[in-house]
């Protein structure tokens, strides 16, 4: 058997971070047990499983003064805030689908917050960082 090339096992890496991020389970890869190709896709999904885990953690750690909680309507950077939250209201919304948003924030899907804005696209919770660097520094 051919070894596959380094630029395929590594576009599918990025593919299994993706996968990932459409909550697809480690279950899911699609490549026959015992291969390279599944073991790139499973290197991948874990880069992208424990990133997450570790954003989500580092979020926890800052200090109440330095995070903002916006409920937003878009896109990226572009979102534009339709309420601020305070962290008391914070935890009547469930949040999944964690995902960076630049340096400096990250975006939550959120039933509820899609439900108290429903004529808004691409509703989400966004929360920011505001001290000095990034979130991620």
């Amino acid at each position: 058997m051919t070894p596959t090339p380094q630029s395929e096992l590594d576009t599918i890496r990025a593919m299994a971070r993706a996968d990932h991020a459409q909550r697809l389970t480690s279950a899911y890869n699609p490549y026959p047990h015992g291969t390279d190709k599944a073991a790139a896709w499973g290197a991948g999904w874990r880069e992208e499983n424990e990133a997450s885990h570790r954003l989500d953690e580092e979020i926890v750690k800052l200090p109440r003064f330095r995070v903002r909680v916006d409920i937003v309507a878009g896109e990226g950077q572009g979102a534009r805030p339709l309420a601020a939250l305070d962290r008391t209201d914070f935890a009547a919304f469930t949040v999944s689908q964690l995902r960076r948003d630049g340096d400096k924030a990250v975006i939550w899907e959120s039933p509820e917050a899609r439900a108290r804005f429903p004529g808004e696209a691409a509703v989400a919770i966004r929360v920011t960082h505001e001290g000095e660097g990034g979130m991620f520094d």
